[in-house]
């Protein structure tokens, strides 16, 4: 339920696919961010078994010129290339530390936010503030995350008013007696559609039916909280309709009648945020004569390349926050459910919109491309998009500065006591 981002990096190795140009002596560790370290975070990310390596793929050669300069040269036009720079997994990691021990899990994450971990485990993490900050310290001296267990059927506050919680929906939560509470719109759910594999699915008009067949004002008053609103595409444009336009029963019933399906099972991947979700379309679906096993594996597991190609369905929340660059990170992954469900043409076609977009110096017209690769998608029927869900919060009417990204991480940063 509560979450918080460290500010560094956990994705793959490089061992050195980039051109690399040292003039400065290797810098020893003071505790500063140095351009050294930079170019070794850099360097590691392009690796090929790194999933976000696509966003360095443009870099052609990379020179320190001093401890805190470095100059990138790229391949070709990246009008995005320092939002690319600025985006979570490309997060700069001190090279000492992470040199020594190539898997990168040390005791403590190293970063260099306004608080630092001095406390990381299973289900807790504490922050202490980090005096040094660029921005100024932070106004809070120490801050404890418990994550709740989804196992938990219900969280009871206890009336302090030093606790904030980020609810998501995982389980039932009875706020105290005039706390403020904020509910903001996360992200859609939604279900890939795996083309790459065999049977009835390389149907589109199974596809179409599948989509049709789904009453989504019917999952919203069936299921509850925190869903809000059907979904029909990642971003939401104006005020949500709660009327689910996409259900259309009697074509659906028909288009299944045309489709090549004869009742084998289809198999849902999904982790348990969503089992409620998973099993009601379990459900839904029987009553058209469409099978589905559901599969409840850990979200570690939900990454593995035999999970993602034994799915035919990866039901899924694709978060809002970071807008258009989240957006390239779901079609250009290795570790996305939607470009792992992709069969070769449809890769093919994002790709090369994708460095269209990238090469495109006005905002629209990028904005233009973007809803080009998801109408194409959606025509083809491999994104069943579901509904929009929110984060909400609940704090003591102490507690000021709160706010929540889409995403649900807090900025703890601004926070403070009245």
């Amino acid at each position: 339920m509560s979450k918080v981002a460290f500010p560094f990096s956990g994705h793959g190795f490089a061992d050195g696919q980039l051109k690399k140009e040292k003039q400065a002596e290797k810098v020893t560790d003071s505790g500063d961010v140095v351009a050294d370290d930079v170019l070794y975070s850099l360097t590691r990310l392009a690796d090929a078994s790194c999933a976000q390596n696509w966003l360095v793929r443009d870099i052609d050669s990379i020179k320190v010129l001093s401890r805190y300069t470095l100059q990138i040269h790229l391949t070709k036009p990246n009008h995005l290339f320092l939002r690319f720079l600025s985006f979570a997994p490309a997060s700069i990691v001190p090279r000492d530390v992470y040199e020594e021990n190539r898997e990168g899990m040390t005791d403590l994450p190293v970063g260099s936010g306004p608080y630092k971990v001095t406390k990381w485990s299973s289900g807790v993490c504490v922050l202490e503030a980090f005096d040094p900050h660029f921005q100024g310290r932070a106004f809070i001296d120490r801050i404890e995350i418990i994550i709740v267990p989804e196992t938990n059927n219900e969280f009871l506050l206890e009336p302090k008013s030093n606790l904030l919680v980020v609810w998501s929906g995982e389980a039932a939560v009875h706020s105290a007696r005039d706390w403020e509470e904020a509910e903001d719109l996360c992200g859609s759910s939604l279900l890939t559609v795996n083309l790459k594999k065999e049977g009835a699915l390389q149907d589109i008009h199974f596809r179409k039916a599948l989509y049709h067949l789904i009453n989504r004002q019917k999952m919203i008053v069936e299921l509850g909280e925190p869903r809000l609103y059907p979904s029909r595409n990642f971003q939401v444009n104006g005020r949500p309709s709660f009327f689910d336009k996409d259900w259309k029963g009697d074509e659906a019933l028909n288009l299944l009648s045309q489709s090549q399906y004869q009742g084998e099972p289809l198999q849902l991947f999904t982790y348990s945020r969503h089992a409620p979700d998973a099993f009601w379309l379990k459900h839904e679906y029987k009553t058209y004569g469409i099978h589905v096993h559901v599969n409840l594996v850990s979200w570690r597991d939900m990454l593995k390349k035999e999970n993602m190609e034994k799915a035919d369905l990866i039901l899924f929340e694709a978060l809002l926050s970071e807008g258009m660059i989240r957006l390239i990170e779901y079609y250009q992954s290795s570790n996305s459910f939607i470009r792992s469900h992709l069969d070769d043409k449809l890769s093919s076609f994002v790709d090369r919109n994708i460095s269209e977009l990238l090469a495109e110096p006005n905002d629209e017209s990028r904005q233009q491309i973007l809803q080009k690769i998801e109408q194409e998608l959606k025509d083809q029927y491999v994104m069943i998009f579901l509904v929009y869900k929110t984060v909400s919060t609940m704090s003591h009417p102490s507690l000021r500065g709160v706010k929540v990204s889409p995403s649900g991480w807090v900025d703890f940063k601004n926070i403070w006591f009245k």
